[in-house]
């Protein structure tokens, strides 16, 4: 197995997958003479922030006009067709 010469040190888990899956630990260590430098937050990390163009946002407003239009016309729809179906002669 060859370790990157970029991985921090740290506790790494590797598993071995086929007809049965083997599961070990590796522990990394800096290497003689290396900084040893904290592992990156990965929660910070996998986080990024995400902008929308105006024709993206534009878009999203005209889907959420339309389906609450959609809606309104079902409701109106049902409320017309099923209220008949219940009265009585």
């Amino acid at each position: 197995l060859t370790i990157p010469g970029h991985l921090p040190a740290g506790t790494y888990t590797i598993q071995a997958i086929g007809d049965e899956t083997l599961t070990t630990e590796l522990i990394v260590l800096a290497a003689a003479g290396a900084a040893n430098p904290e592992p990156p937050n990965e929660a910070v990390a996998a986080v990024t922030p995400r902008t929308r163009s105006f024709l993206e946002l534009g878009i999203i407003g005209l889907l959420l006009v339309l389906s609450v239009g959609v809606g309104l016309l079902l409701v109106s729809r049902a409320e017309r067709f099923g209220g008949s179906a219940h009265r009585q002669p």
